[in-house]
């Protein structure tokens, strides 16, 4: 059901439509619409395995546009090379790992849920935006938690972290339980 309505949105939306045209065809215009996502796979493949070096990237000197919000893992790709990119990836799974044993560690349904949602926040927002910088997903603007510049981004992260945190932390005994007196 949501498929066919997706794709009847793509059709009669011409910007979406151009996005999608970007993603799947990132060469063929690589000056007009594919500018960005042809800039972003260029990082990577500058980059190789151990990458140009911190600081040594060019895709930051305007090459990229929102190299530092929206393709900021095209700029690690680019400086730290294959092996940079896959440790940020190894951090956001391990952020799943850990996130999903401190959740399912709780007493009460209610932490569980927070836990899980907060998790699974922070790990999606990072998939999607690393599958935009590698182009498997059309161009959106999704930053990279705790890495991307982004004042409400950075701040709502680093909130939810701190609750996930919290969560941790909490007695077997739940605060939410009350006990007979």
């Amino acid at each position: 059901l949501f498929l066919p309505l997706f794709l009847i949105f793509i059709m009669k939306s011409g910007y979406a439509e151009k996005r999608i045209e970007a993603m799947l065809n990132p060469i063929e215009n690589r000056t007009g619409i594919s500018y960005q996502v042809f800039q972003s796979i260029l990082s990577f493949v500058k980059g190789g395995i151990a990458g140009e070096g911190i600081g040594g990237g060019t895709q930051k000197l305007k090459y990229l546009p929102e190299i530092h919000t929206d393709y900021i893992f095209a700029l690690i790709g680019e400086e730290a090379g294959f092996m940079g990119a896959v440790f940020v990836i190894f951090i956001f799974l391990l952020i799943l790992y850990r996130g999903l044993k401190i959740s399912l560690n709780l007493e009460d349904t209610f932490s569980q849920v927070l836990g899980v949602g907060i998790t699974y926040m922070i790990v999606i927002q990072a998939f999607f935006h690393i599958a935009v910088n590698t182009s498997l997903f059309p161009p959106t603007g999704f930053t990279l938690p705790f890495i991307s510049y982004g004042g409400s981004s950075l701040l709502i992260m680093s909130a939810a972290a701190g609750i996930l945190i919290r969560l941790s932390k909490e007695p077997k005994q739940s605060i939410y339980r009350r006990e007979a007196v």
